[in-house]
């Protein structure tokens, strides 16, 4: 018998084969990332990038799940675009740290200059070199990933429904 979550998130595939929007070919494709089924995630993404080609966020978690998989140099070729699409935005914080100066909110602008230092000079450095774990490895029982994937599918389920409803025509 397969598992509860797993069938929901067929389910949830099926929805989307009837509805695509660019929120739920994410949602579903972080849902599948989190439940480690990483091929599943790399075909979501990959569909819903075909319709929507310059969403980001599609993008990392392509890049994400092909890391996951071990395909190295596809998982760069898909990742250096948002790297460059990020240096684009830090003129964004450039321009806060001039309004925060100007507002005398020293803190602030120090903060958003030091984010578009960052960002303009970093991102590279940051991307080569090995890998950095953003959270230490703990021991997961599976009643508590069963109960997490619940959680998640019950959270993707209403931001689909949201969306959907974003989308519908009037």
């Amino acid at each position: 018998m397969r598992p509860v979550l797993n069938i929901e998130l067929d389910y949830l595939a099926q929805l989307l084969d009837k509805e695509p929007c660019r929120g739920a070919f994410f949602l579903l494709g972080e849902n599948y990332f989190h439940q480690q089924d990483y091929a599943a995630s790399v075909e979501v993404s990959r569909r819903g990038l075909q319709l929507y080609p310059e969403d980001l966020e599609l993008r990392l978690l392509l890049g994400r799940s092909l890391v996951a998989l071990n395909q190295l140099r596809e998982a760069e070729e898909t990742l250096l675009p948002v790297v460059e699409q990020v240096r684009r935005w830090g003129e964004v914080f450039a321009a806060l740290a001039q309004i925060f100066q100007l507002r005398d909110r020293g803190p602030e602008a120090q903060e958003a200059e030091t984010l578009y230092r960052l960002l303009q000079g970093s991102t590279a450095s940051e991307t080569s070199g090995p890998a950095r774990p953003t959270t230490e490895a703990i021991p997961e029982s599976s009643e508590s990933k069963q109960r997490r994937g619940r959680t998640q599918v019950l959270y993707t389920l209403q931001k689909w429904q949201q969306a959907l409803q974003a989308h519908k025509p009037e």
